[in-house]
């Protein structure tokens, strides 16, 4: 995997919120060459359903990245079901 969109200066420091680790593990480049660079270890990076269970708590003071690998609509989804929006065709 060589292909990335953001640079692992981007990831330094920062706190990497993902879907899956395993499905980051082979899809996210940007993840894979930050971890292979030093700029991030993998057992630093979070799930989102960490996050929204409140198992991780988001810190003001570093930047946040969301990398996501699955379809951009489920993302949009979700977040508005986090945000309490009806989704349309959802029952929830």
């Amino acid at each position: 995997m060589d292909t990335r969109e953001l640079h692992e200066d981007v990831l330094r420091g920062a706190q990497v919120i993902v879907e899956d680790v395993e499905a980051a593990r082979r899809e996210a480049g940007d993840v894979a060459i930050a971890v292979e660079k030093g700029a991030l270890a993998w057992d630093d990076v979070v799930t989102m359903a960490e996050v929204v269970r409140g198992e991780v708590a988001l810190d003001p003071a570093r930047r946040v990245v969301f990398k996501t690998v699955g379809m951009p609509w489920e993302d949009l989804a979700v977040a508005k079901v986090i945000a309490g929006e009806r989704v349309a065709g959802c029952d929830t």
